[in-house]
């Protein structure tokens, strides 16, 4: 059963449905490509896991845009408040929807320099897309209506909190949050996929399947992370930081002794996404 197609009919035609359609006809209008992002994308891939944890209530609608002129992305602006209704903000990416739905807008491509765009507004800004590329090359195509989705991989969405989450401190509690969301529970979201012939060397005398789902996600996060050395060296970075200064037989010590502690346990998580991804890579 194809759940990502049956969660993103769920949404889309829900409370946000004329919000989506707003953004569809200025996207089409402006031959924007655009990708769907943050908690919005995350519902799209696990909304049939009713089982999981509650999980931060999504109110907003994120997208990437590919802009190859920051004057298109100021002619887009211009279209949602003057022909859809849209309102501005005081962030410059930011707009509120007819129904009071937050729309961020965040664009990369032909308007970044260093991995940065600038946006005016008041205060400026400039605003960081380091990974965005990488991350968006990778993304799911969904055909809806005859249209096409392309919505942001859970692996592509650890890599951008992980980023987002370390460039910024106000950021970093949320966007670590989110991040820890997905690596605690990638185990219902992998499912059968578990026992897939290409992960079979996972299943071995100490097959444990929440490590071995957290060693398919960092399989899944490879292909983004061979687009960008530079990319790879920021995540190991961030992972030894997270890390806490310990290394992998410490943290090994620790969750042997108490496994059901939860810091230890994220600990350990970390431990071993960071070190299939180094067998990978």
């Amino acid at each position: 059963m194809d759940y990502l197609k049956i969660n993103f009919d769920e949404l889309r035609f829900g409370g946000m449905k004329e919000t989506i359609d707003a953004l569809e006809r200025a996207f089409q209008k402006f031959e924007i490509d655009f990708y769907l992002i943050g908690a919005f994308a995350r519902d799209i891939w696990m909304n049939h896991l009713d089982h999981l944890p509650t999980r931060r209530t999504t109110y907003d609608i994120d997208f990437s845009i590919y802009i190859h002129k920051i004057e298109q992305f100021q002619e887009l602006k211009d279209y949602l408040e003057q022909v859809e209704g849209f309102k501005r903000t005081d962030e410059p990416y930011r707009l509120l929807s007819p129904d009071q739905t937050i729309v961020d807008l965040i664009p990369f491509g032909g308007v970044e320099q260093n991995n940065m765009v600038y946006l005016e507004g008041h205060p400026p800004m400039d605003l960081s897309v380091f990974g965005n590329m990488q991350v968006l090359a990778h993304a799911k195509t969904i055909i809806a209506n005859g249209s096409e989705f392309k919505v942001c991989t859970l692996a592509g969405l650890c890599i951008l909190k992980l980023v987002a989450g370390n460039e910024r401190a106000e950021r970093f509690e949320k966007d670590m949050g989110d991040f820890y969301y997905i690596l605690v529970n990638y185990m219902e979201i992998a499912g059968d996929t578990l026992f897939d012939v290409e992960h079979e060397d996972l299943i071995d005398e100490d097959f444990e399947p929440q490590i071995a789902a957290v060693k398919i996600l960092a399989r899944q996060m490879v292909p983004i992370l061979k687009e960008s050395l530079e990319l790879q060296e920021r995540i190991f970075a961030i992972f030894f930081k997270l890390k806490e200064g310990f290394d992998d037989r410490e943290i090994n010590e620790m969750h042997e002794l108490e496994p059901q502690d939860k810091k230890i346990r994220r600990l350990k998580l970390v431990s071993s996404l960071n070190d299939e991804l180094k067998s990978q890579l």
